[in-house]
Protein backbone atom coordinates (compact mmCIF):
# COMPACT_ATOMS: atom_id res chain seq x y z
CA UNK A 1 0.00 0.00 0.00
CA UNK A 2 1.42 3.08 -1.54
CA UNK A 3 0.49 5.68 1.30
CA UNK A 4 1.52 9.48 0.63
CA UNK A 5 4.24 11.22 3.45
CA UNK A 6 1.47 13.72 3.92
CA UNK A 7 -1.08 11.24 5.00
CA UNK A 8 1.34 10.07 6.90
CA UNK A 9 2.45 13.09 8.98
CA UNK A 10 -1.38 14.17 9.75
CA UNK A 11 -1.35 11.27 11.16
CA UNK A 12 1.40 11.95 13.04
CA UNK A 13 0.05 15.18 13.71
CA UNK A 14 -3.35 13.52 14.93
CA UNK A 15 -1.45 11.18 17.26
CA UNK A 16 0.17 14.17 18.71
CA UNK A 17 -2.86 15.80 19.57
CA UNK A 18 -4.86 12.73 21.30
CA UNK A 19 -1.06 12.25 23.47
CA UNK A 20 -1.72 16.08 24.48
CA UNK A 21 -5.07 16.34 25.06
CA UNK A 22 -4.98 12.60 27.43
CA UNK A 23 -2.07 13.82 29.00
CA UNK A 24 -3.95 17.31 30.17
CA UNK A 25 -1.11 19.05 28.28
CA UNK A 26 -3.44 21.00 26.20
CA UNK A 27 -5.06 22.54 29.43
CA UNK A 28 -2.02 23.53 30.97
CA UNK A 29 -1.21 25.85 27.61
CA UNK A 30 -2.10 29.10 27.01
CA UNK A 31 -5.81 29.27 25.80
CA UNK A 32 -4.81 30.59 22.93
CA UNK A 33 -1.74 28.73 22.22
CA UNK A 34 -3.90 25.69 22.59
CA UNK A 35 -5.95 27.03 20.60
CA UNK A 36 -3.63 27.32 17.55
CA UNK A 37 -1.98 23.98 17.93
CA UNK A 38 -5.69 22.46 18.04
CA UNK A 39 -6.59 24.61 15.26
CA UNK A 40 -3.51 24.05 12.96
CA UNK A 41 -3.99 20.10 13.32
CA UNK A 42 -7.27 19.71 12.15
CA UNK A 43 -6.99 22.11 9.21
CA UNK A 44 -3.39 20.56 8.36
CA UNK A 45 -5.25 17.03 8.00
CA UNK A 46 -8.52 18.31 6.87
CA UNK A 47 -6.77 20.07 3.95
CA UNK A 48 -4.32 16.83 2.82
CA UNK A 49 -7.18 14.96 2.83
CA UNK A 50 -9.20 17.03 0.67
CA UNK A 51 -6.51 16.93 -1.20
CA UNK A 52 -5.97 13.38 -1.78
CA UNK A 53 -10.05 12.97 -2.00
CA UNK A 54 -9.80 15.14 -5.15
CA UNK A 55 -6.65 13.55 -7.04
CA UNK A 56 -9.13 10.46 -7.38
CA UNK A 57 -7.12 8.45 -4.39
CA UNK A 58 -9.69 7.84 -2.04
CA UNK A 59 -8.64 5.32 -0.18
CA UNK A 60 -9.45 4.51 2.95
CA UNK A 61 -6.68 6.34 4.98
CA UNK A 62 -7.46 9.25 3.76
CA UNK A 63 -11.43 8.88 4.84
CA UNK A 64 -10.18 8.38 7.94
CA UNK A 65 -8.14 11.16 8.07
CA UNK A 66 -10.98 12.81 6.94
CA UNK A 67 -13.10 12.16 9.72
CA UNK A 68 -10.53 12.48 12.87
CA UNK A 69 -10.13 16.00 11.42
CA UNK A 70 -13.71 16.84 11.02
CA UNK A 71 -13.79 15.42 14.92
CA UNK A 72 -10.83 17.30 16.18
CA UNK A 73 -12.12 20.58 14.20
CA UNK A 74 -15.62 20.15 15.87
CA UNK A 75 -13.58 19.76 19.14
CA UNK A 76 -12.28 23.38 18.64
CA UNK A 77 -15.41 24.44 18.10
CA UNK A 78 -17.15 23.17 21.22
CA UNK A 79 -14.41 23.75 23.43
CA UNK A 80 -12.42 26.92 22.35
CA UNK A 81 -15.59 28.69 20.70
CA UNK A 82 -18.86 28.32 22.46
CA UNK A 83 -19.65 30.34 25.14
CA UNK A 84 -20.56 28.11 28.82
CA UNK A 85 -23.54 29.72 31.03
CA UNK A 86 -22.83 33.32 30.63
CA UNK A 87 -18.47 32.83 30.25
CA UNK A 88 -16.81 34.05 27.53
CA UNK A 89 -15.13 31.41 25.07
CA UNK A 90 -12.26 29.54 26.35
CA UNK A 91 -10.31 31.45 23.06
CA UNK A 92 -11.39 35.06 24.40
CA UNK A 93 -10.76 34.29 28.55
CA UNK A 94 -7.39 34.19 29.73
Amino acid sequence: MNVSFFIKLSFYFQFLFLILYLSTLLARLENIIGGLIVLSISLFGLTVSLFYLTKNKADLLSVLNLSVSLLILFFFLFVYLLPEAGNPPLIFSK
